[in-house]
């Protein structure tokens, strides 16, 4: 009872509190102020990643937070395989939160079962469930390097806290140490943004806690409370805006209510502002809204909270003002106002001072239309943008627009699901945007086929080049006569694997009947359309090796311990396979790629908890402890810390 736009915020945090039966991982995707893409999904028949979904359901949820319409997005991220966290998994930095399209499709037929329902997701809140991470911080205390935020969620009863402890990247020693406690009967997932902040402009964190009641009838109020604070843990400023809520029969009506779209960087210095949308709508059951949305910008420096542009209006839809790469060659990020509708337009201001740059004309933008940077394909003065509506997660009407950055002239609008930025593609290496044009699956009593389709487009609207992808099996049938059948389809773009100035592509599709599975997965090159067979790991930040690239990690279960395993991106051969030491007991598991030691490749960060403990720690591209930190499974900080043998060789080679 309640329009999507809300509906899919609480069917994601419903879920993501949920013990998933899929693959572990997370994802959240934005380049230059778009939302994720279908952020996130899942090849749910590996049974090593079963422990590890609570994880990443936890930073699914955490990272929806931001948003009330990125759940639907961050939803899919609880069930990934495969993680970019860009250079670092950082959730302020979201110009570096690359992929921009993700895309996740599941179902079953008969008495398969793929995904957890809804309501019985909704009971699982009551069960803990914790997420343990390491995120990049910068020099907070100004003396010994780069610094980490050791992030730690747990659920317990309903409530969702959150422990922030800033540690020394170098030695794992704890600095300060910060605890927020969620409410009772909200939904209230705080999260750390790293930055500058402060009249100093100094490195430091803003604490971000949006507190939205859960209420089928009445009025409620909605809180999003933003504290500032220093490098060395000292408060510097706290801000808190307040919006309504009303449910009332079939229709949801927000007053004023204040949602966290992402970092801005809309003054002439180091480091980025909030934007909050505030929010005035009106929704109904069958999924009709209308209302405005007034960008509003808080000031990291001092809290502040001041209006950018005008207020965006809609008869018929719910608008949304997200930030953009320049699009004025001021080097500071603007605003996209999505105006959805039969009409819609895109319009595009000054993200300083909120003053009309263009307005777009003839461009399709749904209800649910998302913005992307593509780059300067034309070697022209502003990038050029996509507008991806996808009509039910890749439905026969969903389309991709581009958009001239420098005029707002609609370029091309394609049949497809959904548009990211490619970089050079084919033979002659010509700038194009990729695009992910069609995925689903197609069966009957005998077969089932899952299918998706690729193809890398110029910016005059020409084919580059074209490639698709099946799985077919064949349908299992029991004595009874009754068959059954369920499928997944993963797509993720990464960076740029070889490197050869195109993004690539994690690729998986999964067909599965009875004991018949058929499966591809790999790499799909985004200069050529080329697949590389090897697992579906998760991309690290920058090669494990000296020199450009990206590499895959895998971080399973073997006999009693964990596994690490580190692939060459560019040809899938395995670099190795060691056990983590003090992994013993460990089942539910998280590595992914940072950058903070200062050597010329990636550092891995592993998490992995049971029933009674957590580990979490920072190792090099070998894959030898740095330092470790081992707690109770319910601490939200503290913990025994080891640091291991400063290694003679950083990097793989």
């Amino acid at each position: 009872m309640m329009p999507a736009m809300r509906r899919n915020r609480h069917l994601v945090i419903a879920v993501a509190v949920a013990v998933l039966a899929s693959t572990g991982g997370q994802a959240l995707a934005v380049d230059g102020g778009a939302r994720p893409q279908p952020a996130a999904s899942g090849i749910r028949l590996s049974p090593a990643g079963v422990a590890a979904a609570e994880s990443a359901a936890m930073s699914a949820a955490m990272l929806a937070a931001r948003s009330p319409r990125q759940a639907d997005r961050a939803l899919l991220a609880a069930q990934l395989p495969a993680v970019d966290h860009g250079g670092a998994p950082t959730l302020g930095e979201l110009e570096g939160l690359s992929p921009q399209c993700l895309v996740d499709e599941s179902g079953g037929s008969g008495s398969a079962s793929t995904g957890p329902a809804p309501d019985a997701a909704a009971a699982a809140v009551s069960a803990h469930t914790e997420l343990t991470a390491l995120l990049p911080a910068g020099d907070l205390n100004r003396n010994d390097g780069p610094d980490v935020l050791d992030y730690r969620l747990g659920v317990s009863h309903g409530v969702i806290d959150a422990g922030v402890t800033a540690r020394s990247a170098r030695t794992g020693a704890a600095l300060w140490s910060r605890v927020m406690l969620g409410t009772k009967y909200s939904l209230s997932i705080p999260f750390p943004d790293v930055d500058r902040v402060g009249p100093a402009n100094r490195p430091g964190v803003l604490l971000v806690d949006q507190s939205e009641p859960f209420t089928e009838t009445g009025t409620t109020l909605d809180t999003l409370t933003v504290r500032a604070l220093s490098g060395s843990g000292a408060p510097l400023w706290t801000t808190k805006l307040t919006g309504q809520l009303r449910v009332q029969g079939d229709t949801e009506t927000l007053t004023n209510f204040p949602v966290v779209i992402g970092d801005i960087h809309d003054v002439a210095r180091r480091g980025h502002d909030l934007l909050v949308d505030v929010i005035n709508v009106t929704g109904k059951l069958d999924g009709s809204e209308n209302g405005s949305d007034q960008a509003e910008i808080i000031s990291a420096r001092t809290g502040v909270v001041e209006a950018r542009g005008p207020v965006a209006r809609s008869r018929v839809a719910a608008p949304e003002v997200v930030p953009v790469p320049s699009l004025n060659r001021d080097r500071l990020d603007d605003l996209a106002v999505i105006d959805p509708g039969t009409n819609g337009r895109i319009v595009t201001e000054r993200g300083d001072t909120g003053a009309r740059i263009w307005a777009s004309s003839g461009v399709p933008v749904g209800g649910d239309g998302q913005i992307t940077s593509v780059g300067h394909l034309g070697g022209s003065a502003a990038p050029d943008l996509v507008v991806s509506n996808d009509a039910e997660f890749g439905g026969a009407h969903s389309t991709v627009s581009l958009i001239n950055g420098v005029n707002g002239r609609l370029m091309w609008t394609v049949p497809a699901q959904c548009g990211f930025r490619l970089g050079k593609a084919g033979p002659k290496r010509v700038p194009a945007v990729g695009l992910i044009d069609r995925t689903g699956e197609r069966g009957d009593s005998k077969s089932e086929t899952v299918r998706a389709a690729f193809s890398a487009r110029e910016r005059n609207g020409d084919v580059v080049y074209h490639r698709a992808m099946a799985a077919t099996i064949k349908v299992a049938t029991s004595p009874s006569g009754f068959s059954s059948s369920s499928f997944a389809i993963l797509i993720q773009p990464i960076r740029d694997v070889q490197p050869d100035g195109s993004n690539d592509l994690v690729v998986g599709l999964t067909a599965k009947s009875g004991h018949h599975m058929a499966r591809v997965h790999g790499v799909l090159s985004g200069r050529d359309g080329r697949l590389i067979h090897e697992p579906a790991g998760v991309a690290t930040a920058g090669s494990l090796q000296r020199g450009s690239g990206v590499d895959l990690v895998t971080f399973e279960p073997r006999g009693s311990g964990l596994e690490l395993s580190a692939y060459d991106g560019a040809t899938g051969n395995r670099f190795y396979a060691r056990r983590l030491v003090g992994s013993t007991g460990l089942k539910r598991q998280l590595a992914y790629g940072v950058r903070v030691s200062g050597h010329s490749c990636s550092d891995l960060v592993v998490s992995a908890t049971n029933k009674t403990r957590a580990l979490v720690g920072l190792l090099d591209a070998n894959s030898q402890p740095l330092w470790t930190v081992t707690a109770s499974r319910t601490e939200l900080r503290g913990g025994h810390r080891h640091v291991g043998k400063r290694p003679v060789h950083f990097c793989l080679a």
